[in-house]
């Protein structure tokens, strides 16, 4: 009985949705009456009662607004506003490009004060879309598009 109303009265995913199910993330595979088969992040079936994730607090992210990843990172003292802009001119120029699965806003704050000795800290925010529920590439395509993300911070160094 459990199970009934987990599945059909608080319905919290679809196949193809990404969940977070405790610290993990996962893609809902498939949708039986008693479990759920999830992928993980290495392409491995995972299988869980629906009276054990009825108990679980559930994040679906396909269902979730828009989310935003803010992420910090440190640049050298001497790094000029102006490269802090190029920077952000050069991310929202990627995700443009990459519209399907982020949105074009950018921010960037300087949580350092530029007096200390020690690197700046930047904390850069980016909004991404989720796939939707059909996708199977999703989360594959995610992983690339962080390596990607993360190639445009790189190029921040060597200016």
């Amino acid at each position: 009985m459990t199970s009934i109303i987990f599945l059909f009265i608080k319905h919290p995913y679809d196949v193809g949705d990404r969940v977070k199910v405790d610290e993990d993330i996962y893609t809902v595979r498939e949708i039986r009456l008693l479990s759920t088969i999830f992928l993980d992040a290495h392409n491995a079936l995972v299988q869980a009662p629906n009276t054990v994730l009825n108990a679980k607090f559930l994040i679906n992210f396909r269902r979730s607004p828009e989310m935003s990843d803010p992420f910090t990172f440190d640049v050298a003292y001497d790094t000029s506003f102006e490269q802090i802009e190029a920077l952000r001119g050069r991310m929202i120029a990627f995700l443009s490009n990459e519209r399907r699965d982020y949105v074009a806003v950018f921010d960037v704050a300087v949580m350092g004060t530029g007096f200390e000795a020690v690197p700046r800290s930047q904390e850069l925010t980016r909004t991404r879309r989720y796939s939707r529920s059909g996708e199977d590439d999703s989360q594959g395509r995610h992983q690339v598009q962080e390596q990607r993300s993360a190639g445009c911070i790189e190029g921040l160094v060597g200016l």
